[in-house]
């Protein structure tokens, strides 16, 4: 609607969203059901390399653990953040998990 306002509530978050493991597994599964492939690669990617889920292709994603506190400090908003940004986060988690970054063309 032409001119419409919309309000946002103010709430700390996470990135990726790790108090929201199931309803992304869930949602990417039945995305991958009518689109033939899974929407949200970035956060599965992040929950695989965190060890919250087993993510192998052709097969349904299998939650392995749920977030512990490590796993919400890590990628909860800090407070000099507006915004929790994905890239960093991920690069965090590579790092402590001593996984390689991924090479991109």
């Amino acid at each position: 609607m032409k001119g419409a306002r919309a309000y946002h509530q103010y709430h700390p978050h996470h990135m990726p969203p790790v108090h929201h493991l199931e309803s992304v597994v869930r949602n990417a599964e039945l995305f991958e059901a009518k689109w033939g492939y899974r929407t949200m690669g970035h956060w599965l990617y992040a929950f695989k390399v965190m060890g919250l889920i087993d993510d192998t292709p052709d097969r349904p994603i299998r939650i392995l653990r749920r977030p512990d506190a490590a796993d919400l400090a890590l990628t909860g908003q800090q407070g000099h953040q507006p915004y929790t940004n994905s890239a960093a986060v991920i690069r965090a988690i590579e790092a402590r998990a001593g996984e390689p970054a991924p090479v991109t063309a």
